[in-house]
């Protein structure tokens, strides 16, 4: 029998926060191996990518108060609004962010950044290159990719931080 309540607990706080989406399934599929048939708390932002293994939700508001705690099917199924205005990432939770009051395109032709041949340089060697960048004023930009494939670097070269 274990010494203290909290010994048979597992607490997680977002630990897949700064990872991509296949690092993150990584982490989950070998978490679920590991504490199989165990409690576990989590704190995640992305939950549908937990979903499949979990069986409570407990939302906050962004004050910190309870919304609800209650299996994760009620919850989804009851409290989307609340999920999508605190931005909580689940399943298709990207549709709720094309709605025809925020259209999704832009009048600038002013240009921020034109470049055919973008480099980034690291000990005077192109460690990313992009062919064709060109950015225009007002306009939003994602960035995706992998760990590792230079998404941080090109943010970094973009504010001078690197050379180009």
């Amino acid at each position: 029998m274990p010494t203290s309540f909290f010994s048979v607990l597992r607490f997680l706080d977002e630990p897949t926060a700064m990872v991509d989406e296949k690092g993150t399934k990584d982490i989950w599929e070998s978490v679920q191996k590991v504490w199989d048939q165990q409690t576990v708390i989590i704190v995640e932002h992305k939950i549908h990518l937990v979903l499949p293994f979990i069986d409570r939700i407990l939302l906050l508001d962004d004050k910190g108060q309870l919304v609800v705690f209650d299996k994760k099917e009620k919850v989804l199924r009851d409290y989307k609004e609340d999920l999508v205005r605190f931005g909580i990432w689940y399943e298709d939770s990207w549709k709720h962010y094309i709605d025809p009051l925020y259209p999704l395109h832009f009048e600038s032709t002013t240009k921020m950044i034109e470049s055919e041949s973008y480099q980034v340089f690291r000990n005077k060697k192109p460690i990313l290159t992009i062919k064709d960048m060109t950015i225009f004023h007002q306009e939003w930009i994602g960035i995706i990719g992998e760990n590792g494939a230079g998404k941080s670097t090109l943010l970094e070269a973009i504010m001078g931080l690197l050379p180009t």
